[in-house]
């Protein structure tokens, strides 16, 4: 971030990248929709809609501070294993916030959307603590 008098500026990549970044998940969504319903079997749109809910809300769900452990731990000279125990907490607080809220949604979903949605929901936590750890171990 930049410092001029006070204000903090936020570079213009940043913005035309997380722009980019949303192009491509919509992308994505639209495709597995259009696939699944085209070529793959009875029920694949269902399997696709929980796999894009939980891998949606593990890159979402940690809110940029997965990397933001990489650089205090290379930087702070912190131990991996209070990286690890950071990364655990956070993702239980923040996977935990973000399932309840789908599973209060998926509960207002027609039958056949319920059970990939709750599934979703259980997957999440687990999910973002898999990104968290992607970033520490590289």
């Amino acid at each position: 971030m930049i410092r001029r008098r006070g204000v903090v500026k936020v570079p213009s990549g940043v913005g035309k990248l997380l722009a980019l970044q949303a192009v491509g998940f919509l992308a994505s969504i639209v495709t597995s929709v259009v696939i699944a319903r085209g070529i793959g079997p009875e029920g694949k749109g269902l399997v696709d809609y929980g796999l894009l809910l939980v891998f949606f809300a593990a890159e979402f769900g940690t809110f940029g501070i997965a990397s933001g452990i990489v650089y205090v731990l290379g930087r702070e000279r912190v131990p991996p294993a209070v990286g690890n125990g950071v990364a655990i907490r956070l993702s239980s607080a923040f996977g935990g916030v973000i399932a309840v809220v789908v599973l209060a949604l998926g509960l207002t979903l027609a039958d056949e959307y319920r059970i990939p949605t709750i599934l979703a929901a259980v997957c999440i936590p687990f999910a973002i603590y898999r990104t968290f750890w992607g970033g520490l171990v590289t």
